[in-house]
């Protein structure tokens, strides 16, 4: 009960609440929330997972709620906890002997957490659409292509369709949205031995778009 609470009801709740909820992890990475948007079983949790015990906040798991409005989307805190997979986990070093599935039979573990969680909601601005291949590579995703995955990757997709008004909405937020955060595509192989890798691959992508603003800020001429 408190999984479908906690899931396809409060999205729902929160859709006609004017908000958009995507199917995405969040960390706060220097003040900025950073997304990883994707199905289920496409490694949104794990990477969350692998940067928090790298001592990086999390705001929310597989649950992402943006409030958009002038101009700026913003990402709301859900609750401290993780549905990882034991493998992912003990991967990571946790010890998983104490923890309990996320419901009878579920395949992943509740990992709840008391520190590294961020509180307070945080400015959205980058989102990484994340893809299964055979090599890590970190690349440019066109509109098209963004506005598909953030259709795809809405929470109760299935239940806006029976509703006219709350899908338009939610169209019109998904192209707001695409105007305000930075996209790209991030194919990763699932391979939990490369999860560092994987960490560090995004840290330096992140470092190379705030290099390339600053040198962008610094290259207009002050009136």
């Amino acid at each position: 009960l408190q999984t479908t609470i906690l899931g396809p009801a409060l999205c729902l709740l929160l859709e006609q609440r004017g908000l958009l909820v995507l199917h995405a992890s969040c960390i706060n990475i220097d003040g900025h929330a950073v997304a990883f948007l994707g199905g289920s079983g496409w490694g949104k949790s794990t990477l969350a997972t692998a940067f928090h015990r790298q001592g990086y906040d999390v705001l929310t798991d597989d649950v992402m709620p943006v409030k958009i409005a002038a101009g700026q989307a913003i990402v709301l805190p859900s609750y401290p906890q993780f549905k990882v997979s034991p493998e992912a986990l003990v991967s990571l070093g946790q010890d998983v002997e104490r923890l309990l599935p996320v419901y009878t039979n579920s395949q992943k573990l509740s990992y709840a957490f008391t520190q590294g969680f961020q509180e307070s909601p945080l400015p959205l601005t980058k989102i990484y659409v994340l893809k299964k291949g055979n090599q890590h590579e970190i690349v440019p995703i066109d509109s098209q292509e963004t506005f598909s995955a953030l259709v795809c990757h809405t929470r109760t997709i299935n239940l806006l369709k029976e509703h006219k008004p709350l899908i338009a909405r939610h169209f019109q937020l998904c192209t707001e949205l695409m105007s305000i955060v930075s996209f790209n595509c991030f194919t990763r192989k699932p391979a939990l031995e490369d999860l560092p890798a994987l960490v560090e691959l995004v840290k330096a992508d992140i470092a190379k778009t705030n290099s390339c603003k600053l040198a962008l800020e610094l290259s207009v001429p002050t009136q």
